[in-house]
């Protein structure tokens, strides 16, 4: 049975099994007993989970997969997620897949007060990418890993009622 990949889909979307223990820590499988087939233009985003993606052929025409969306790119006031893992499994790949493999950033950030911390919220670490095709003849992966962007350090100011302009309590921290 072969799936097809087009527009823009979530992993989430996706029938997922449940792994159990192993050596990679992989959370969920998604298996294609034929042909898993990327159209042109198409994405797929794993949203940062530990994902074991079989199929017995991946054909893609110039495809992504990626591990966070755009919209899922920029956390606000928390440190942003790990890229996670994906594991490619299959016995021939033809055509170009893109891999990005991308740590979520934190560069959003709110008003912080005074028992917030001052530095700056750390990017995500870039996924990994592990690779276990028999054929690849026909085919070609094409990688890039970034990590998440950190955020900007704020000041933490004093809270004044009148005539107070706002001691600085903590400097900016760094990024």
């Amino acid at each position: 049975k072969d799936h097809v990949i087009s527009g823009f889909q979530k992993v989430s979307s996706l029938q997922l099994e449940d792994l159990g223990p192993n050596p990679w820590g992989l959370e969920k499988r998604f298996r294609v007993t034929g042909r898993l087939y990327f159209q042109g233009s198409s994405a797929l985003i794993t949203e940062g989970h530990k994902l074991l993606i079989e199929a017995t052929t991946i054909e893609s025409e110039g495809a992504t997969l990626q591990t966070f969306s755009d919209d899922q790119l920029l956390a606000m006031n928390t440190d942003g997620r790990h890229g996670g893992l994906i594991y490619l499994r299959s016995r021939e790949l033809k055509g170009t897949l893109q891999v990005n493999m991308y740590g979520q950033s934190s560069e959003l950030q709110n008003f912080l007060s005074q028992d917030q911390r001052n530095q700056g919220y750390n990017g995500g670490s870039s996924g990994q990418l592990i690779v276990e095709i028999e054929n690849l003849s026909f085919g070609r992966i094409r990688h890039e890993a970034l990590p998440g962007k950190g955020g900007e350090g704020k000041p933490v100011y004093a809270f004044c009622w009148g005539g107070c302009q706002n001691p600085i309590l903590k400097p900016a921290g760094p990024k």
